[in-house]
């Protein structure tokens, strides 16, 4: 049986290869939550019924990524410092992306002995002839930082658009109101739409 490993106060009842996997799952969590993240900030400026169809019908992270960006570049054209600060995020992922996708999409050898992980292939992975858990450590470390910086930017986003929408609706009554409409009286507002009467 393979000897207890311990690492980050965990003790692991495995081998190099078991720890490996526990790492790229870690990467592949924080990564999926990072994601996440820029789905919330896509559905709160689309503020439509189909913002996740829309969002999860295009299959890679970078472009859905990249539609955030065209999606924000209208939307918040009117609030340049968010959007300096979702663009700044959204290239921090993107510098990020390469060095997920190295660790996620690497071929692993564990040397004659089974104890060392390295990048088997492709040759020109980064993280050929590093040390592999050193690597994911630092990258999920680095993943967890842009989710801090993250959350508060969406929230930020969705208050500014709360705010925006309530400002928008009182000017449009008050344009409305400056026309000549007038809310319907009570009496016409309870009056059936449709094959059904009100009683």
């Amino acid at each position: 049986m393979p000897p207890i490993r311990e690492f980050e106060g965990l003790a692991f009842w495995g081998s190099e290869p078991d720890l490996l996997a526990y790492h790229i799952g870690r990467v592949t969590m924080r990564w999926n939550d990072v994601q996440f993240w820029f789905y919330a900030v896509f559905q709160r400026m689309l503020r439509r019924p189909g913002a996740r169809a829309v969002f999860f019908a295009i299959h890679t992270d970078r472009a859905q990524r990249d539609m955030v960006r065209e999606l924000a570049t209208d939307v918040l054209r009117e609030w340049p410092d968010l959007l300096k600060e979702l663009n700044a995020r959204i290239e921090d992922a993107n510098q990020l992306a390469g060095r997920r996708n190295d660790a996620l999409h690497a071929m692993w050898d564990y040397g004659p002995r089974g104890d060392k992980a390295n990048v088997h292939l492709p040759l020109d992975n980064r993280l050929k002839g590093k040390d592999a858990l050193t690597e994911l450590t630092a990258l999920y470390e680095q993943l967890g930082a842009l989710e801090t910086k993250l959350v508060p930017l969406v929230f930020r986003i969705r208050d500014t658009l709360k705010r925006r929408s309530k400002q928008d609706a009182r000017r449009l009554v008050a344009e409305g109101l400056a026309r000549g409409l007038r809310p319907p009286e009570p009496s016409q507002s309870r009056k059936a739409k449709g094959p059904f009467k009100w009683s």
